[in-house]
């Protein structure tokens, strides 16, 4: 992780982290310098119910931590190095996962409700 995250020619980051049995924890961001960015994909594109808001802003939180203890940062420093988005795109979830569009847009609007929690008066 140490060679993606540091020698790798690229500011930003986006990395799936919807489902912690296949993604895993957020240790590899203990590697992240604090001149780059990653953006959580934190909301699932592949199953219609919403997570929970209170857990996506813990998991963010617990990422912020985990990106601190890594760069000597605080965590009110390292989670200005964080977005967060759907894990990826909604293109295959109507016929393959049976999300209708409104599923779709209540997910983009946790994904906007979470971030305006965690970083507020942010575009």
């Amino acid at each position: 992780m140490s060679k993606l995250f540091q020698e790798l020619d690229v500011d930003t980051y986006y990395l799936e982290y919807d489902d912690q049995a296949r993604t895993g924890g957020f240790s590899p961001l203990k590697h992240l310098p604090p001149h780059k960015n990653v953006i959580l994909g934190v909301v699932t594109s592949k199953y219609p119910e919403l997570e929970d808001k209170e857990e996506l802003k813990l998991r963010v939180h617990e990422a912020a931590e985990t990106i601190a203890e890594g760069n000597g940062s605080s965590k009110d420093e390292s989670i200005k190095q964080i977005g967060i988005s759907p894990q990826c795109g909604f293109s295959s979830s109507v016929e393959v996962r049976h999300m209708e569009h409104e599923d779709m847009v209540r997910k983009l609007r946790l994904v906007r409700e979470v971030a305006d929690d965690i970083w507020p008066g942010e575009p």
